[in-house]
């Protein structure tokens, strides 16, 4: 038998994903941002960001560039390679940090949660 998650724990993670609105948006900025969760001081290279990610670069990229427009990731650009981390001043921050803190159950969830929102969003772009 499964153990779901209670109310009060849904309630819990709607109201996290409610904090991160559009940062949260797609599974590539979530992935995103479990990483930043789990390494939110260091300078990472795009390859070291999502490293075991099934989904193609091009959409971890484009996701990437959407947080730095937000103002949640940094960018440092050395002579061969662009760096990036977390600005721990964004008001997401702490929330971000949350992502870390879940247990693979609570993380499901939300990830469901996240998938169930940008395809309605999608739907509403196409007509």
């Amino acid at each position: 038998m499964k153990h779901e998650l209670s109310a009060r724990e849904k309630q819990q993670l709607d109201a996290l994903k409610d904090t991160l609105g559009a940062l949260l948006d797609s599974r590539a900025k979530f992935e995103l941002l479990n990483f930043w969760a789990w390494h939110p001081s260091g300078w990472s290279s795009p390859g070291a960001v999502a490293p075991k990610s099934s989904l193609p670069r091009i959409e971890l990229h484009e996701a990437l560039l959407e947080l730095v427009d937000a103002g949640l990731v940094k960018t440092k650009r050395g002579t061969d390679i662009c760096l990036y981390a977390m600005d721990s001043k964004h008001p997401a921050y702490a929330a971000i940090l949350q992502l870390g803190r879940l247990t693979p159950r609570r993380r499901r969830y939300l990830m469901r949660n996240v998938r169930a929102s940008s395809s309605v969003v999608e739907a509403q772009a196409a007509s």
